[in-house]
């Protein structure tokens, strides 16, 4: 078989040739395409299999916790007017220069 293939690489004009490489050269293309996209899917899947292990480990625990930050977000906020803070109520000296 290695010797037919030789014979042709050795014997083929340069357009047979040619058109063999940009054949092998598609070929290539579209398995790393499919590979590109096989990782692709097993990333997402890998992905979504670490989230479901991380909610059957800890689940229970978030559960409590996010009970706790809803039950304290429904407390209401003690209303306080919005103030800057003092460095930006002094007076701006440094401008006298300047003048």
């Amino acid at each position: 078989m290695q010797k037919e293939i030789i014979d042709f690489l050795l014997t083929g004009s340069r357009s047979t040739l040619k058109a063999a490489f940009l054949k092998r050269l598609a070929e290539e293309n579209n398995l790393r395409k499919q590979i590109g996209e096989l990782l692709e899917a097993w990333a997402e899947e890998r992905a979504d299999l670490k989230l479901l292990e991380f909610i059957l480990v800890n689940g229970a625990e978030l559960s409590a916790r996010l009970g706790e930050k809803q039950e304290r977000s429904a407390l209401p906020l003690p209303a306080q007017p919005f103030t800057l803070p003092k460095a930006f109520n002094k007076p701006r000296t440094w401008r006298k220069g300047l003048r």
